[in-house]
């Protein structure tokens, strides 16, 4: 049976109403209480220890694997001027568990003593030799999966793991089967070629486990996996109510993320009411350090703008330029941090937050130009473009010229210029309001 509404006591509200403003970042965040024995997902050490801040890092002290922005004697820059109600790119991620980030570690929680349980922390390590096919075979024929919840909370959040690694065994296997039957050259997607993995032995225990202890900290674990079943499952109207629900009733920080990386890979034509998303400020703010803060300040950000809710898209486009300016240095162009500047940017633009001249690149300086100069001057066509070339100053050629690239012009020169000593760039402005 699919479990009520939670019968957590509503610890959100009561922490939207007392926190400070969200984004004052000057108090130290406190991990959440622990509901009966053994640790909430959020407040396990491995949790803590996964989720420290990350600072930022000079170029300079950049490991040599690490990606850096090649010098390129030309570039592109494309402008779209969209309403702000189309809202900005977000990063659609599938909410997938991760246990070696939230697992307890020995000694935590009272999970059952023996092979079974030391070989997931063993598998969980991150020089492990053991086989995980052989760990879940011993698991199955050690009888964990017969396990009672209702007399055992720990053992069954055991057992929720072998489940969830035996359904995904036996998803990856269907598919290397159906591989072999393909035609040489010829490849298709897991999902494609032999559907969705069979999760039902997760949903049903899950659904045990919070039945039967659903105050205990083992039932946040097994919500956790709940809610990954039902996204794997494809049952998109019953996990979005879920995630939902643990948003409002969770003071978790683990459990809030993994309900807000469901809410963001969903279709961004389903708004998340006001109360839920003033929720998510009060989380966020609370727990700074284990919640994937730009993609949540994306997503959020992108959901106040398509709500037309000004103040909002204000408050969380000043947040994301925050973490931004923490995690994502000059040099990085890994897809999370280029996405996310880009959203940042369109935000600016849109909200016309800010002038050209207060841009923080020569990128950033063009893109708010054309923007600015959308307010006043109508561009001669649905698709504007031009060539720049820089050489200690500005020179443009443009396709048509107008009253709008004048102006492009002009504010340009107002806003930072490139490091390079020789540049071309080609700016293209996409107007695609109606």
């Amino acid at each position: 049976m699919r479990r009520e509404l939670l019968a957590i006591s509503a610890g959100v509200l009561a922490v939207t109403l007392g926190l400070s403003w969200l984004f004052t970042m000057d108090t130290e965040a406190t991990a959440a209480p622990a509901l009966g024995a053994g640790p909430t997902p959020g407040s396990s050490a491995r949790a803590q220890a996964a989720s420290r801040p990350v600072s930022g890092t000079p170029l300079d002290a950049l490991d040599d694997e690490e990606e850096l922005v090649e010098h390129v004697p030309s570039t592109l820059v494309v402008v779209s001027l969209r309403a702000s109600e189309t809202g900005v790119p977000i990063l659609f991620k599938t909410a997938q568990l991760q246990p070696e980030t939230y697992w307890p570690l020995p000694g935590e929680a009272p999970l059952p003593d023996g092979p079974i349980g030391d070989g997931l922390q063993e598998l969980l390590s991150d020089e492990s030799s053991l086989s995980e096919r052989d760990w879940l075979d011993d698991a199955v024929a050690s009888g964990l999966l017969e396990v009672d919840p209702a007399e055992d909370p720990w053992a069954g959040v055991l057992a929720l793991e072998v489940e969830r690694r035996l359904a995904r065994q036996a998803w990856d296997d269907r598919y290397a089967d159906a591989l072999r039957d393909l035609e040489p050259g010829r490849m298709l997607s897991q999902r494609a070629l032999v559907g969705r993995p069979d999760v039902a032995a997760v949903v049903e225990l899950a659904d045990e486990l919070i039945d039967a202890v659903p105050d205990s900290a083992a039932a946040e674990y097994g919500r956790l996996y709940l809610l990954d079943a039902l996204q794997s499952a494809g049952a998109a109207g019953e996990a979005r109510e879920l995630a939902l629900d643990m948003l409002r009733h969770t003071d978790d920080a683990l459990v809030a993320g993994q309900a807000v990386a469901l809410l963001a890979k969903a279709s961004t034509d389903h708004l998340m009411p006001l109360a839920d998303l003033d929720a998510l400020e009060a989380l966020t703010a609370s727990f700074p350090e284990s919640i994937p803060s730009s993609n949540v300040a994306a997503f959020a950000l992108d959901q106040a703008l398509r709500r037309g809710d000004e103040k909002r898209a204000q408050d969380w486009t000043a947040y994301l330029e925050d973490i931004l300016a923490r995690h994502c240095t000059p040099g990085r162009h890994d897809i999370e941090c280029i996405t996310h500047r880009d959203s940042l940017t369109e935000a600016l633009g849109m909200l016309r937050l800010r002038d050209p001249a207060d841009a923080r690149t020569w990128q950033e300086g063009l893109e708010l130009a054309a923007f600015m100069c959308s307010d006043t001057h109508v561009p001669a066509s649905r698709r504007v473009e031009g060539d720049a070339r820089w050489d200690g100053t500005w020179s443009w050629t443009w396709r048509r010229p107008s009253g709008f690239t004048r102006c492009i012009e002009q504010e340009v020169d107002a806003a930072p210029v490139p490091e390079e000593s020789s540049l071309a760039v080609r700016l293209r402005v996409i107007d695609s309001r109606d």
